[in-house]
């Protein structure tokens, strides 16, 4: 099961934000390796939520991604952020929902 699983997020990240399914491995990070950000990837976790049928209304989306584009009044220091894996979105999948009890658990 969790293989099917893993293979469906794969074709939809893979579809979504065009890039090769080859490319996209459950230790793939959605920003630093797949360089999705901002809005791309809050529309792409809300389509997830709507495909998988996973709850993402209480993901921390500011502690793992950083804003689209640049802004010239602030610094150019861009906090750490945590990290967010094709794993995580299965365990979503499997849970039913996307929260920091299941990208930790």
């Amino acid at each position: 099961m969790g293989n099917h699983i893993l293979t469906s997020i794969k074709e939809f990240v893979a579809a979504h934000q065009w890039v090769d399914i080859s490319e996209i491995t459950d230790h793939t990070r959605i920003e630093e390796d797949l360089g999705i950000t901002g809005d791309d990837a809050s529309e792409l976790l809300v389509a997830f939520g709507k495909k998988f049928n996973v709850d993402v209304s209480h993901f921390m989306f500011d502690e793992y991604f950083n804003p689209e584009g640049t802004n010239w009044f602030r610094p150019t220091y861009v906090p750490n952020k945590k990290i967010l894996t094709i794993a995580h979105l299965e365990k979503a999948v499997i849970t039913g929902k996307l929260d920091e009890s299941v990208i930790n658990g």
